[in-house]
């Protein structure tokens, strides 16, 4: 499928009373978890990877004229894009020192010369995540599959069919 999709990633369920989450840093004490979280955190650029993303990348709004332009790529990328934003909490947080430090911590990939159609690399880099706040884009495949959508399409042009005409779905939204 064509979707991107933007993970806000706090490190706490800040909406439900500041719960621990699947990325909660190990230790990390909250009002539900006396003895701090006892797991190391969940790491999201790795998952994706390894189920073959063709394209991964991470930011935070510390930098935004840079998140900004990693949603938009990963928008423009054809078929599926995973962007995980290192984001402050605003309730169970300290916002403003959360930014300042991913300001002065943040290693953007790009001042690493980070290739990132190399998988391998991504892979490596990706396993310091909770570690090193690293920026931008980890992954791009060079030469990404073909789209659903692009599937579909090609199937309809072989079996001589063409696409519903629009008039036809509003028709049928207006029976519902």
């Amino acid at each position: 499928m064509d979707l991107s999709y933007i993970v806000m990633d706090n490190q706490i369920y800040g909406l439900t009373k500041g719960q621990l989450s699947p990325t909660s840093p190990h230790g990390l004490k909250t009002v539900t978890s006396t003895y701090g979280s006892l797991e190391d955190p969940v790491n999201p650029l790795l998952y994706v990877l390894a189920y073959g993303a063709p394209f991964v990348a991470q930011g935070t709004p510390a930098d935004m004229p840079g998140l900004a332009a990693l949603i938009e790529e990963a928008i423009r990328f054809p078929g599926f894009a995973f962007v995980n934003v290192q984001s402050p909490c605003v309730t169970f947080g300290e916002p403003e020192q959360q930014l300042k430090a991913h300001k002065q911590h943040m290693l953007p990939l790009a001042q690493k010369g980070h290739d990132a159609s190399e998988r391998v690399q991504a892979m490596s880099l990706a396993r310091e995540y909770g570690r090193v706040l690293h920026t931008g884009v980890f992954y791009r495949n060079p030469d990404p599959p073909p789209t659903y959508e692009s599937l579909v399409g090609e199937r309809q042009r072989a079996l001589g069919a063409s696409a519903v005409p629009r008039e036809r779905i509003l028709d049928l939204f207006a029976r519902g």
